[in-house]
C-alpha cells in the first residue's frame, strides 16, 4: 500500500493511529519510514509558528533557539533551502557547528554573554523579526535586545508551567509581540492550511535538500529510556521510537 505519514492528535505510541485525511502526506520515495516518522510534528510546528502565527516574510530574519532540536534541525534545512535567512542558537560547540551544517544563516551558543550583539551584527543591524523559542524564555532580555522593530516571539515550551518575566521598556520601544501556541488544540482548518503549504513547498525538498537526522532509536517498550535520553538534552536531531510491525 501507499506509504504515508500524518500529524496526529495523540496516540503516536500505538501500532495503529487515527489521523484526519487532510493531515496525511505521502512519504517521499527518497526517505525510509523511520525518517518519515521524524517529519510531520516537526514541520507542522515550524510552519505554523513561523508562517501561520508570526507571518514571517522572505526579507526578514528569523531565529530558532534550539537549532539542533527535532523541530529546529528540520526547520533550518527546509527554510534555508527555500531562501529564508534563519539564525540559530544551541548549547554546545558541537551543536552550534551542527546548526550551521543544517543551513543556519549564522549559529551561536545561547550561553554567549554577547549573544544579542552578535546576532545584530550577523543581520547587519536589522535584528530578528520572528523568533521561535523552545527555552521557556530563558534568554528573554537578550531576545528583546536582538529583535527588530515590530518583531514577533513565539514560545513552544512553557518550561513546566513557569512564568515569563519580560522587561517592558525594550518591548514597548520596539513594539515586540510575544505569543506562543500548542499544536494539538489548533483548529483543523488551520492545520489543513499548514498541511497544504507543506505539501506544496516543503515535500519536494526531501528529494535531496532536506533529510531528518535520527539521533537515536529505541524499541517502543523502551520508551522511558528514550524520554530519559531526550531529557539529557545532548542529542542532535530526532529520537525515534520503533513500533513492531508484527
Amino acid at each position: 500500500g501507499e506509504r504515508v505519514m500524518a500529524l496526529l492528535q495523540g496516540g503516536g505510541y500505538g501500532e495503529y493511529a487515527v489521523a484526519d485525511a487532510a493531515l496525511v502526506m505521502t512519504v517521499p520515495e527518497s526517505l525510509h519510514m523511520e525518517e518519515a516518522a521524524c517529519i510531520p510534528e516537526a514541520l507542522f510546528t515550524a510552519w505554523w509558528n513561523f508562517f501561520g502565527l508570526m507571518h514571517l516574510k522572505r526579507d526578514e530574519f528569523a531565529l530558532i533557539h534550539g537549532g539542533t532540536s527535532g523541530v529546529g534541525h528540520l526547520a533550518l534545512q527546509a527554510m534555508s533551502a527555500l531562501g529564508y535567512r534563519v539564525l540559530a542558537t544551541a548549547g554546545s560547540d558541537r551543536k552550534v557547528k551542527a546548526a550551521a551544517g543544517f543551513g543556519a544563516y549564522a549559529a551561536f551558543s545561547y550561553k554567549d554573554t554577547d549573544l544579542a550583539a552578535k546576532v545584530r551584527d550577523a543581520t547587519d543591524g536589522a535584528g530578528i523579526s520572528a523568533l521561535l523559542d523552545m527555552s521557556a524564555g530563558a534568554h528573554i532580555a537578550a531576545d528583546l535586545e536582538m529583535m527588530a522593530p515590530d518583531g514577533r516571539i513565539a514560545h513552544l515550551s512553557a518550561g513546566g508551567g513557569g512564568t515569563l518575566g519580560v522587561p517592558l521598556k525594550p518591548l514597548m520601544a520596539k513594539r515586540i509581540s510575544i505569543t506562543g501556541s500548542l499544536l494539538r488544540p489548533l483548529a483543523l482548518t488551520r492545520k489543513s492550511e499548514i498541511a497544504a503549504m507543506i505539501k506544496r513547498d516543503v515535500m519536494p525538498l526531501f528529494y535531496g535538500r532536506v533529510r531528518p537526522k535520527i539521533a537515536a532509536a529505541f524499541a517502543l517498550e523502551d520508551a522511558a529510556d528514550a524520554h530519559r535520553e531526550m531529557e539529557k538534552g545532548s542529542h542532535i536531531g530526532k529520537i525515534l521510537l520503533q513500533v513492531s510491525a508484527s
